[in-house]
């Protein structure tokens, strides 16, 4: 056992410090992680994807976006490049898993904003929606101590909606 603790190059040590009994100490973003490799689809229905290409290169950073309302994949993860240009998707097949990490940062990051606003804020907003299915979505997404408030708030059209969803749930 004292050999694994003593201070040389070659003990435990020696391990966590380092050079020169200096921790060292992995900074964040120090390496790149390698989490999968994939292509661009759906490049042949963008427009102008032709000119576009020869200003791509291998190390351009990209953004990744859900685009849950696209109508040929609920999953569908969009690829632009920093300037906004829309260049492709994520494959379909490789789309699942990180769709659905994506959508729990969002889940999460709505819940921490809805404690932020005021009930009755939240029901005008949800007022402006006019997609149904997603009214009751984010409604249900709400934290519980707060949906209460925002339900006296709502109109009696929208009150009746979450109440028939509940109704039809059960």
């Amino acid at each position: 056992m004292g050999d694994l603790v003593k201070s040389g190059a070659g003990g435990l040590m020696g391990l966590l410090h380092g050079n020169n009994g200096e921790l060292t100490i992995p900074k964040p973003f120090e390496k790149d992680i390698f989490l999968f490799d994939t292509y661009v689809a759906g490049t042949t229905h963008i427009e102008g994807i032709e000119e576009l290409e020869p200003h791509l290169n291998t190390d351009d950073r990209l953004e990744f976006f859900r685009e849950p309302d696209n109508q040929y994949d609920k999953q569908a993860i969009v690829i632009k490049t920093v300037d906004g240009v829309k260049i492709g998707y994520v494959p379909r097949q490789d789309n699942v898993i990180f769709a659905r990490l994506m959508d729990a940062g969002k889940l999460q990051e709505f819940k921490k904003k809805a404690n932020e606003c005021l009930p009755v804020d939240i029901a005008e907003g949800l007022e402006e929606i006019e997609d149904t299915a997603r009214v009751l979505k984010l409604f249900r997404m709400l934290p519980k101590d707060i949906s209460s408030d925002v339900f006296a708030y709502m109109s009696s059209d929208q009150q009746q909606l979450i109440a028939e969803s509940a109704t039809n749930a059960e």
